[in-house]
């Protein structure tokens, strides 16, 4: 019979996804994001990613059980 580790809950709720970057330049007179938004936008879900795969790990130990 199988047995199961309760995991915590900040492993188990869902990760917020980073709020997309405001148009504050222009492109032939259309609101645009900037490149520099863009690129810290991308960096942010880089961060969410490296949470969710820290996340991951710990969930693999948890449900790995005691070790010897």
């Amino acid at each position: 019979m199988p047995a199961y580790r309760p995991l915590d809950a900040t492993l188990t709720q869902p990760i917020a996804e980073p709020a997309p970057p405001a148009a504050h330049c222009s492109w032939r007179g259309a609101p645009a994001v900037c490149v520099l938004d863009g690129l810290a936008w991308i960096e942010q879900w880089r961060g969410k990613l490296q949470a969710a795969n820290a996340d991951r790990a710990t969930s693999a130990k948890v449900s790995a059980g005691p070790q010897p």
